[in-house]
């Protein structure tokens, strides 16, 4: 049986490789220093927290340290994504991206889930904190947070692995705005117990938006459909090309962030050659690319059905 394999931007393929190396040296860059100022505010916030005894401090702390994972794993994973293909690794290392999302993602509903409980203990026991490291080393940390934050901020749409470490920077730069608050209430008011009530509203806060993200990943990993991508749709627009008659066994996966691949067996109308056959191939990658961002599509031309008319038939 014949297979038609093609890549609506393949006769692109070295403007792209430029542009993605240029691309992957913007990135580097500004992750390197990210890296550097949020490993730097890590050790001082937690210096800070064991002085001041502030739970909400060293849980600031530990999202900055969860942060300086998140940014080396994202820059690892951009250096081994621009890895050339090879016989043994045909993608490369295209995946290196949702990987350390996932990783990211993971880590910060841990780090999250770890300082809910710690904090809900604190509650129970009050306990007094130093008002004014709170309020200078939360200070800090909105400084680092947010100057990291704008560095990726242009980076970080349409990359999971980026936008990974820019929500982990969002996160803590909310951290931090609500520590230096606690501590500005503390202060005047001594209300100790705030320092454990924001740190349990903020891993809420953190819980929600790396879940989505968590789920994103899983999805791509365990190459679901696209949620933009609808198959009946997809069908019914193909068939409305002259030539096609029905189409089935179709398989639509997320590759990366960048990359959907589609494969299905194509009913024609009547027998033809290869080279007749090219102008539907043509027509169908077109369309696939416009109206469904799909960029890369494996075609398995048929007269006859090959038993089983399902549009997605199930794996045995």
């Amino acid at each position: 049986m014949l297979y038609v394999s093609s890549n609506f931007k393949m006769s692109h393929q070295h403007e792209h490789n430029h542009q993605y190396n240029h691309a992957e040296n913007l990135k580097g860059g500004p992750l390197a220093v990210a890296i550097g100022l949020n490993l730097f505010i890590t050790i001082a916030q937690v210096i800070g927290g064991l002085v001041a005894g502030s739970l909400s401090l060293l849980g600031d702390a530990l999202h900055n340290f969860s942060d300086v994972l998140s940014l080396l794993i994202s820059y690892v994973a951009n250096k081994l994504r621009g890895q050339h293909s090879t016989e043994h690794r045909t993608f490369g290392y295209k995946r290196a991206q949702i990987l350390a999302a996932f990783i990211n993602a993971l880590t910060l509903i841990g780090v999250s889930v770890y300082l809910i409980i710690e904090a809900v203990e604190r509650l129970f026991e009050i306990q007094p904190v130093n008002s004014d490291y709170i309020m200078l080393f939360a200070l800090a940390g909105i400084i680092v947070n947010g100057g990291s934050a704008v560095m990726l901020i242009k980076m970080q749409s349409g990359d999971s692995n980026i936008r990974s470490a820019y929500l982990h920077l969002l996160g803590d730069l909310a951290t931090s705005f609500a520590v230096l608050v606690g501590g500005i209430a503390i202060h005047l008011y001594q209300v100790y117990w705030l320092d454990s009530a924001i740190t349990i509203l903020v891993s809420i806060y953190l819980i929600l938006i790396a879940g989505k993200l968590f789920i994103h990943t899983i999805n791509v990993l365990m190459q679901f459909v696209p949620s933009s991508i609808n198959i009946e749709e997809v069908s019914k627009r193909l068939q409305t090309i002259d030539g096609i008659d029905g189409l089935h066994h179709v398989h639509v996966w997320r590759l990366d962030d960048d990359t959907i691949h589609f494969e299905g067996h194509v009913k024609l109308s009547h027998d033809m050659p290869v080279s007749a056959f090219a102008k539907i191939k043509a027509d169908v990658q077109a369309m696939l690319f416009h109206e469904f961002k799909i960029n890369h599509c494996i075609l398995q031309p048929e007269t006859e059905s090959c038993g089983g008319n399902e549009l997605v038939v199930p794996e045995e």
